[in-house]
């Protein structure tokens, strides 16, 4: 699932756009208005079963994960820079804040406190604010373990200040459900934003990851030169779409590896069945063949 805020296009053309790159997934957009940006939300239908709701300045989703019987209500939010007051009362007043099942997220565009600003001592204005406004509706922010900055101004270094403006916040009832969670952020090349994720898990089950790779495959001469020539060939999918084309060949390249590492294993076992048993088999002075066995 993706939260993107401040998409730079209207909302047509934004899941226009998603769709060209994920053209399985699910799309909803909402265009700039005067309390907000421009939003999208975009979701896995295979993985996640949501309806989404525009609401005046924010795209709500319900429903749930599959492997998760728990409903959510996952809010995406950009939050404004100027006449903030309007906007978050709205919000409030809504009464989605206090949701027993809720998970918001976004660009925030605020810090809670002058240790999440770098470069500057000046203290945000809207940290009590926005302090009393999360702890009266309960809303728990979700901190990374490394704390450091989701915003940059691009400066020079004099002149450079980072905060923390885009985070997760999830409501307090809710945390005891969920059996394992945590937040990271992820540089990005094409924003002044780093990617934040906030990762999810209901039980400690065994997952069935899309591509397991072992790092002394490396070590065999001809195995780099193997998946090359396999992901450089064409398997009729010249005109497919970038994304469906690499989500294909991966799919394809994890059945060959796997035949692969099957066969490696095949041959290294019988050469040493080739070395053992003729040893094993070498009756020892004195002792007749068929008082010899071997498991």
């Amino acid at each position: 699932m993706v939260f993107i805020q401040e998409t730079m296009a209207p909302a047509q053309k934004s899941c226009q756009y998603f769709l060209k790159l994920f053209p399985r997934w699910e799309v909803s957009a909402i265009d700039v208005v005067g309390l907000s940006g421009e939003l999208l939300c975009a979701w896995n239908p295979s993985i996640c079963d949501f309806l989404s709701y525009i609401m005046v300045a924010w795209i709500l989703l319900i429903g749930h994960i599959k492997v998760i019987e728990l409903e959510l209500k996952l809010l995406n939010v950009y939050g404004p820079y100027s006449d903030w007051l309007p906007f978050w009362d709205r919000l409030d007043k809504s009464g989605l804040l206090r949701d027993p099942n809720l998970i918001l997220g976004g660009d925030l565009n605020f810090i809670t406190s002058p240790l999440e600003a770098w470069g500057t001592d000046c203290e945000d204005p809207l940290s009590s604010y926005f302090n009393t406004l999360f702890r009266n509706v309960g809303l728990v922010d979700m901190k990374p373990i490394d704390m450091g900055p989701t915003w940059r101004n691009g400066q020079a270094t004099e002149a450079g200040i980072s905060k923390r403006l885009d985070r997760f916040l999830v409501v307090d009832s809710l945390l005891p459900r969920l059996w394992k969670y945590r937040t990271w952020h992820t540089n990005s090349l094409i924003s002044d934003h780093l990617q934040v994720t906030f990762q999810i898990e209901m039980e400690d089950t065994k997952r069935n990851y899309p591509f397991k790779f072992n790092h002394h495959w490396l070590e065999i001469p001809y195995f780099q030169s193997l998946v090359r020539d396999f992901w450089l060939a064409d398997f009729g999918m010249g005109a497919w779409t970038v994304m469906d084309w690499v989500v294909e060949k991966l799919r394809l390249l994890k059945v060959m590896v796997r035949k692969w590492d099957c066969s490696q294993k095949k041959a290294i076992n019988e050469q040493f069945y080739k070395i053992l048993i003729p040893q094993v088999s070498s009756p020892r002075k004195g002792m007749g063949y068929n008082q010899l066995t071997y498991q």
